[in-house]
């Protein structure tokens, strides 16, 4: 028998009508980027420093970029970010640091990338060297507003190796701690992930350093999802406070449905080697929203 209106939950409720969305965070999603969207990688904390993403890790930024954004109204800095000089390969370069993001995932790609020839696969191919993974989410990017979290703009969350696995665990890890409360509040079947705002990043007030490469080690700090999450059972009212609401949640699906060739860029190995669409080991040099797809990639 079906449901009526009285027993469905809060979340069915709000998104009763709403044009239906195949959940963007499934394997077989296809994106592009339709919407300008700004860069954030994953930033590994160091011991030698005192405080903050230096020594915890997190999220990092091109503040150049955070700044056009700014600028032409499509992005809203959080207040918890941090202005900081870093050194990259090429000098010095303005960023923004933060520990942790506020983001409803809308989608991702995938693909692995040779260590030696510089050149990528969409699929692992051990016997092919094709084994450093390289992910990339494209997310709605929320900014905590008089206690609960408000559309911010649109950023992509990016990772490399060990860090691209802990980024999609953490998502998922988020995803499934909220899955009773979800369920609850009819949000279980057919209810897209971008529904809701994640937490993810770093937490905490002890560094968390782990080694990692099997010869040539390295100290991560891992991305996580929020403990608090993981650690508690959610309340229907501590879903209410990360539910994006029916705009956001349409708005996002329209996003989704518009991000195939982003995704597509991805899809076709590259042949040439080096410089061939795949990054260096350099956090990623950004361009103007609107060349960003061919610049970069």
């Amino acid at each position: 028998m079906a449901k009526k209106k009285s027993d469905l939950g809060f979340v069915a409720k709000a998104l009763e009508g709403t044009t239906a969305v195949k959940d963007p965070m499934s394997e077989t999603w296809e994106a592009n980027l339709p919407v300008p969207a700004l860069y954030l990688w994953a930033h590994n904390g160091k011991p030698e420093f005192d405080d903050g993403v230096s020594r915890f890790g997190g999220f990092a930024a091109s503040a150049e970029t955070v700044i056009e954004l700014v600028d032409s109204q499509d992005l809203t800095i959080p207040e918890t970010w941090d202005e900081v000089e870093l050194h990259g390969r090429e000098g010095v370069y303005g960023a923004y640091l933060t520990r942790s993001v506020i983001v409803a995932p809308i989608g991702f790609r995938l693909r692995w990338l040779n260590g030696t020839t510089g050149e990528s696969k969409p699929a692992f191919d051990r016997d092919g060297g094709y084994t450093r993974r390289h992910v990339q989410v494209l997310c709605g990017l929320g900014n905590i507003n008089g206690g609960t979290a408000a559309a911010g703009g649109y950023c992509i969350l990016t990772a490399k190796g060990y860090q691209a696995g802990n980024l999609m665990d953490a998502l998922r890890n988020f995803y499934s701690a909220i899955a009773p409360a979800r369920k609850a509040a009819g949000a279980d079947n057919g209810i897209a992930q971008c529904a809701f705002w994640h937490s993810v990043g770093t937490f905490g007030d002890d560094p968390d350093y782990q080694q990692v490469g099997s010869s040539a080690k390295s100290v991560i700090t891992p991305v996580v999802a929020h403990p608090k999450y993981l650690g508690e059972e959610i309340t229907q009212e501590r879903l209410k406070t990360i539910f994006v609401g029916r705009e956001n949640y349409e708005q996002y699906g329209a996003v989704a449905q518009d991000a195939e060739d982003w995704l597509n860029a991805w899809h076709t190995p590259s042949e040439n080697g080096i410089g061939a669409g795949v990054p260096s080991d350099d956090p990623p040099i950004f361009a103007d929203a609107a060349d960003a797809v061919s610049q970069l990639f």
